[in-house]
């Protein structure tokens, strides 16, 4: 991959002298001391003298005996740095400079340089007197440090002595400077630290798309070039950066269809454009692209501008698509059987259901035709009495001189395997296509002509049937190259069409008789009701007259207000209503009174053409109880599995802490070292709780998350930089559970430190990787660095190595395998199962 995102690989790192220009500074310092005779010089916080590139200090005017004897014998310069070190310790928040006598017995002064608010450095004025000094003090100096006493004396001399009013007009001009150079500090500083953002931002742009698990790409908005692929994208397209380095490159492989190319491109650019006019962040696009195996797939495309480059991922919508398109199927299909349901509640005659039935089928399957039979009076003979989709074959059977409604098929000529297979209720394929269905009444090369003419594939039939008794037929035609569809959701209509033949031809045993009808609705143990278009009750069972306490006489007639409170009576009204007026089935929840009722509510015929509503109604209250309880208690312990593992987390914390704390008294390095490997064993172990506690699911943890989480730990806890040793993730979106993670997690961070310990030494420069995939019902880990290796000698049953006696007995808790490779570096391979363990004591 090529990027003109190039980012350095270690973030810049800057000191007081690189927030100033300390030639210009020693410049004004050398025209005041002109102007003034004071001596001044520029000392960072810790005391040193600030120095130019050149190697010359950033002062002015020092005094010889300064120069020539206090800085330079070892006991006269540790005074000096300490009067230093104590004058700008005197400095406090806010005061503005600081006056001293130094221990060599001149006077200095300092004043703060402030940037950002921190005191980085002091602008130091001295080497003078406020009154002559006593001699006689510093000849017991130069003979306690062996100076030669004229020529000391004769430096002293040479010390400048002011009064008070004089030097205070100097330091308002170093506390001038000092606000000046804190001033300049401050914008180099600020400057500095964007320019490093902005780095940092880069390099985590290019870390980020490279990682993403989705497919992601850069590309130069001003020429169309790709700058960058990621590995996913490749995976997901397999098309490489090579193959596709431009735009117009990566249309013309994705869209093969020239129409649809320009079409897609044409909206891109009006997109992109768009983008730059609503400066909105994120444009979506959805196209069907063609990936180098020629494989189609439904993608959405998300634009994200930044600066002279458009960052772009693709989202994989092809299985949504499927998805989506089974659910509208179901959806469809649901429609129609409700609605054919409703429609065959009020219907009385044969001639209307098989109307209701072909406009259903054909509703279903617009591009076929289908064909409707009915059991004519004799109840011997069949003819063919509705066909929808007609017109294609209109030409074909005028050619051959065939009117399909003149056919009459006998019973006694129906194929008897034919015959039996109908009797299950579904759907059969004709083996002989029409030919099959017409029972020889159309020659079978006409038959072959037809299905030629009008391109017919499959022909599939369906009986009328309803215990044994059968009324007619439908045939469906399927065009050629099409499939069957909404197999079920036809055989369940017609299996309503049958039901409600059934009942037209008893109707006057069912209907009408109400004995019958009474038996029906007493046949449950829930309640059951049917009220007139009015919501006054007409027929009750024995169930709702129990509800009401009362008797059928005292009920019928009456309406819900008659017999319930107000609020009750209201909610049973509106659901009444709904279910007449939409003409629907109805399933809703009543509260009466402290119980809960579900209630499934329809539209019915009541006889001279009126409809009113049945319903039948359960009393859940008990159920809706133990729900709630099973929910509380499913909460209870989840909370209490969370708090658990929160603890477990914490008290591995305080086990941290008291690791962390001993490592302050002891000195050994090798004991140090098993403090912070123990520590951050028991770190990889806390950070599986605390992930566990976090994620939505108790049993189990994203090992990617966990897995940069512990790296980036470890980097710390050994003081690594991750621009020295940098780190490669090549991680699956994997789970794994509480067993499996832990011992998995030990092995991660044995192998990572012992990469960070021994891999690199004296700041060899490197790369950690770490994978991890699924691969069947196995999982498979892999550390590798491309370090010095492990030498020749070091085995991993070594038993004088506790980590790789660890990492060995830890594989072996999985019940997994190790292998080590130092052809390249050091390479780890683990490959283990998912552990599931029985009950725990």
């Amino acid at each position: 991959m090529v990027s003109t995102f190039h980012v350095s690989d270690k973030m810049a790192s800057y000191t007081f002298l690189d927030l100033i220009d300390p030639e210009r500074i020693k410049k004004i310092l050398e025209i005041f001391h002109d102007l003034t005779g004071i001596t001044s010089t520029l000392i960072d916080s810790e005391g040193n003298i600030l120095t130019c590139a050149d190697g010359t200090w950033v002062a002015a005017g020092w005094q010889d005996i300064c120069i020539n004897f206090h800085r330079k014998h070892p006991e006269t310069l540790k005074r000096c740095l300490e009067s230093d070190t104590h004058l700008s310790g005197n400095l406090t928040a806010g005061e503005k400079y600081s006056c001293y006598h130094c221990l060599n017995g001149l006077v200095d002064m300092a004043v703060p340089v402030y940037v950002g608010g921190e005191h980085l450095a002091n602008v130091f004025a001295g080497q003078f007197f406020f009154q002559h000094p006593d001699e006689d003090f510093f000849r017991k100096q130069a003979q306690k440090y062996g100076f030669n006493p004229e020529e000391y004396i004769n430096d002293l001399r040479k010390v400048p002595v002011f009064d008070e009013d004089y030097i205070n007009k100097g330091i308002k001009f170093l506390v001038e400077l000092a606000e000046i150079i804190g001033e300049m500090g401050l914008k180099e500083k600020l400057l500095l630290e964007t320019n490093e953002q902005l780095e940092k931002s880069h390099k985590e742009l290019l870390k980020v798309i490279t990682s993403m698990p989705i497919p992601m790409g850069i590309i130069n908005s001003q020429n169309g070039t790709i700058e960058l692929l990621n590995d996913k994208f490749t995976e997901f397209t397999g098309y490489s950066l090579n193959e596709v380095p431009d735009m117009k490159t990566w249309w013309k492989k994705a869209f093969s269809d020239e129409i649809i190319r320009e079409k897609t491109r044409n909206d891109w650019i009006h997109r992109r454009k768009n983008v730059e006019i609503t400066n909105d962040d994120i444009v979506p696009m959805e196209s069907e692209i063609t990936s180098k195996t020629g494989l189609k797939r439904v993608v959405r495309f998300y634009l994200r501008p930044m600066e002279n480059f458009d960052i772009v991922s693709l989202v994989d919508l092809t299985e949504i698509r499927k998805a989506e398109e089974k659910e509208r199927q179901y959806y469809q299909e649901l429609h129609t059987i409700n609605e054919t349901f409703i429609q065959l509640l009020g219907v009385q005659s044969d001639v209307e259901i098989f109307k209701i039935i072909g406009k259903s089928v054909k509703n279903l399957l617009p591009s076929s035709m289908v064909t409707i039979s009915s059991l004519v009076s004799d109840k011997r003979h069949m003819k063919i009495v509705d066909v929808l989709g007609l017109e294609k074959f209109t030409d074909a059977l005028e050619k051959f001189k065939i009117d399909p409604f003149a056919l009459t098929f006998s019973l006694s000529e129906l194929d008897s395997k034919l015959l039996f297979l109908h009797q299950e209720g579904k759907l059969v394929r004709s083996e002989e296509g029409i030919y099959g269905v017409v029972m020889g009444k159309i020659p079978r090369k006409v038959c072959e002509l037809i299905e030629r003419f009008v391109n017919i594939g499959e022909v599939y039939s369906i009986a009328f049937l309803w215990e044994k008794n059968l009324y007619g037929g439908l045939v469906i035609q399927i065009p050629q190259g099409e499939t069957l569809h909404h197999k079920e959701a036809i055989e369940t209509i017609v299996h309503q069409a049958s039901i409600a033949i059934q009942r037209i031809r008893a109707e006057e045993d069912l209907i009408k008789s109400e004995d019958k009808y009474r038996a029906f609705i007493n046949s449950t143990s829930d309640m059951a009701y049917l009220k007139d278009n009015h919501f006054r009750y007409v027929m009750v069972n024995q169930a709702n007259q129990k509800f009401f306490n009362r008797t059928e006489e005292e009920i019928l007639d009456k309406t819900d207000f008659d017999l319930m409170p107000l609020e009750s009576a209201q909610n049973c009204r509106e659901s009444d209503e709904e279910a007449l007026k939409n003409q629907k089935i109805l399933v809703t929840e009543e509260i009466i009174g402290k119980k809960i009722y579900e209630t499934l509510k329809f539209p019915v015929n009541i006889g001279n053409e009126k409809m009113g509503v049945g319903a039948f109604i359960r009393d859940i209250t008990d159920k809706k109880k133990a729900e709630k309880a099973l929910k509380e208690s499913l909460e209870e312990k989840e909370v209490l599995l969370r708090e658990i593992h929160h603890r477990v987390k914490n008290n591995m914390q305080i086990i941290s802490s008291l690791l962390n704390l001993q490592k302050k008294y002891v000195e050994e390095e090798e004991t140090v070292n098993i403090l912070v490997e123990s520590q951050n064993r028991i770190k990889t172990m806390a950070m599986i709780h605390e992930k566990l506690y976090q994620s939505p699911n108790l049993t189990s943890i994203n090992f990617n998350e966990y897995t940069e989480k512990l790296v980036n730990d470890l980097f710390y806890s050994y003081g690594k930089k991750m621009s020295v040793i940098k780190t490669s993730f090549h991680m699956e979106e994997v789970k794994i559970g509480l067993d499996t993670a832990i011992p998995c997690g030990l092995i991660l961070n044995e192998l990572v430190t012992n990469s960070l310990k021994y891999a690199f030494p004296e700041d060899r420069t490197g790369i950690i990787t770490i994978k991890f995939r699924s691969e069947g019902e196995y999982f498979i880990l892999k550390v590798l660095d491309d370090g010095v290796g492990v030498p020749e000698d070091i085995k991993l049953e070594n038993k004088d190595t506790l980590g790789f006696q660890l990492v060995t007995s830890l594989v072996k808790q999985l019940d997994g395998t190790v292998q080590m490779d130092r052809s390249h570096g050091t390479s780890f391979t683990i490959k283990f199962k998912e552990l599931h363990y029985s009950d725990r004591m």
